[in-house]
């Protein structure tokens, strides 16, 4: 793994794309890779191998680390900028672990149903 962040995200999903597109971590972060699950098959395998299904959640890989679904967002949630209400309502939402894990499950319901509305596959058919 390199330094830096690494976020590995649906790109298919509507929802996990603004997410992406709207989150602003800090500078002192290091690079920051967005990473479509659907174009790189290879890593969503080494990471499903890990216990990291990418469709059960989005995965931060932080400088050697690799977190999964709630856990990643409580990580993102406490590196973003907090500059605008997205961010600041992210932090708020997502940097206490305990209101992540209660939240996240509904998101992940909520990301499937719509998928399924859209007719879009599964990445990990």
């Amino acid at each position: 793994m390199s330094k830096g962040i690494r976020v590995i995200y649906d790109g298919k999903c509507p929802l996990c794309q603004s997410f992406v597109q709207r989150v602003r971590l800090e500078r002192s972060c290091g690079p920051i890779e967005l990473i479509d699950a659907r174009t790189d098959l290879a890593l969503v395998s080494e990471l499903k191998a890990r216990g990291m299904s990418l469709d059960d959640g989005i995965v931060a890989c932080i400088e050697d680390e690799c977190v999964h679904a709630d856990e990643a967002l409580t990580r993102l949630a406490l590196l973003s900028t907090r500059r605008d209400s997205f961010n600041r309502l992210m932090h708020w939402t997502f940097s206490r672990p305990k209101v992540a894990r209660l939240i996240y499950p509904l998101m992940r319901v909520g990301r499937s149903g719509l998928l399924w509305l859209l007719r879009r596959e599964r990445i990990s058919r």
